[in-house]
């Protein structure tokens, strides 16, 4: 009675375990430019093409920097999520234009806050479906366990606009009077630094010709206006 009554419970399991959906397939895009290259385009993406180009495609230089990547994180379509990006393609010491960036150790990509730049963000394709499903994901690091800086730090005064929900934001700095505003449900912001020079050592204030308020981080480090 037991072997039976095993072999039953064994092969509803199986049954059940057939039922399970297949989880999506992960899209990672891989931050590979320390530089905001051409930061007035808003269509250029780092490997994603939609509408035979006309709405996205790769930019011509095949370079995937950190604006590009994230309008790309929001033009994918559901079927590509959840998505990560990640700056594991940067190189430091293959002679290209982007090495002065590096410094042996640490990264400093710099945003354009010039009037005349792009939107600066996560933008759904639609409107109707703004569920993101990304994790912006710095180099490995442990900013407050071993008081370590971020290995990527974004250097700039152009807020960084955050209109999809569910959203990671870690192992990164944030310096040069830039803010976070996130407009959607569930952005979780950790491990990392605000308004601290590359090297911790000093608080960092925003260029008074482009942040009136001479803010070191933001006009708030984090904020929501998601309604109920």
């Amino acid at each position: 009675m037991k072997t039976s009554l095993t072999k039953k419970i064994t092969i509803i399991v199986l049954l059940l375990l057939c039922m399970i959906p297949v989880l999506q397939a992960q899209t990672t895009i891989i931050v590979d430019w320390a530089l905001d290259e051409e930061p007035g385009s808003n269509r250029h993406t780092c490997t994603y093409t939609l509408g035979s180009g006309a709405l996205y495609s790769p930019a011509s230089d095949g370079l995937c920097t950190f604006r590009r990547a994230l309008r790309e994180a929001g033009a994918r379509p559901a079927s590509d999520r959840p998505i990560t990006i990640v700056f594991t393609g940067l190189n430091g010491s293959d002679g290209n234009a982007d090495d002065v960036q590096f410094d042996g150790d640490q990264w400093i990509l710099p945003v354009s806050d010039a009037g005349n730049s792009s939107d600066f963000g996560l933008f759904p394709f639609s409107i109707t479906d703004v569920v993101g499903n990304v994790v912006i994901n710095g180099l490995p690091v442990d900013v407050q366990g071993n008081n370590e800086m971020p290995k990527i730090m974004i250097e700039s005064g152009k807020t960084l606009l955050i209109e999809m929900s569910d959203v990671i934001i870690e192992g990164l700095g944030f310096y040069g009077g830039m803010s976070i505003h996130a407009k959607e449900e569930n952005i979780t912001f950790q491990n990392n630094t605000w308004g601290l020079s590359p090297d911790g050592l000093e608080v960092v204030f925003g260029d008074p010709d482009f942040n009136i308020d001479n803010l070191a981080g933001s006009n708030g480090i984090l904020s929501n206006n998601k309604g109920d």
